[in-house]
């Protein structure tokens, strides 16, 4: 169950509707050019890419959970700051930049480790089917999140949209701050004997 709960904590944050509507998203806030709308989506992409690279370099280092930790940290502010784009009429380039600070600190912790630390916990003999189940609830909280983004701007504000998603990554950030132990390095026998970081001991 902690596993799984890790998956969809995952998306929870609403990073999936920032990747998927971000040229809409920049059309509102001003681009109106929609060849640089999809440049742009390919410069958020490059970001994503840099996060990942920068959580194989941490994440032994520093620590899967208090990456994990500092990832939602990150996607909270990043949400705030959208909204106040939107709320104050920022400049398109301000929440293209936002946007980028978004996909950057999601990679960097939750886009790179949840999958891993969540097969980490699960006891080897069920791993592979837990692990499945791991991905349909992460996929089953994603196609929630992009379902519920465009009707939730249009019928209030893309602000009101991402004030909601900030509130969604503090719950993630509390979430893997009381709920997800650390796992950095132990062997898989000695994460399922218990000996863990601090955090919830996995349940038998």
């Amino acid at each position: 169950v902690l596993g799984m709960a890790i998956g969809g904590a995952q998306q929870w944050s609403g990073n999936e509707a920032v990747l998927y509507f971000s040229p809409r998203i920049l059309t509102e806030a001003g681009l109106d050019t929609y060849s640089y709308t999809l440049l742009f989506n390919v410069g958020i992409g490059m970001f994503k890419v840099v996060g990942e690279a920068t959580a194989a370099v941490l994440s032994d280092r520093v620590g899967r959970r208090r990456l994990l930790m500092a990832s939602a940290a990150g996607i909270l502010i990043a949400n705030v700051l959208l909204g106040l784009s939107f709320q104050f009429d920022g400049a398109w380039y301000v929440t293209g930049a936002l946007q980028c600070l978004n996909d950057f600190v999601f990679a960097a912790g939750m886009g790179a480790l949840t999958f891993g630390v969540a097969s980490e916990l699960f006891p080897r003999e069920h791993r592979g089917k837990l692990l499945a189940f791991t991905v349909l609830a992460n996929r089953l909280v994603a196609a929630l999140v992009v379902l519920v983004f465009p009707p939730l701007a249009e019928a209030a504000s893309p602000a009101a949209a991402f004030y909601i998603f900030a509130g969604t990554a503090l719950s993630t950030l509390v979430f893997y701050w009381r709920g997800v132990p650390e796992t950095s390095g132990l062997t898989l026998e000695a994460i399922q004997r218990g000996e863990l970081g601090r955090g919830a001991a996995v349940p038998p």
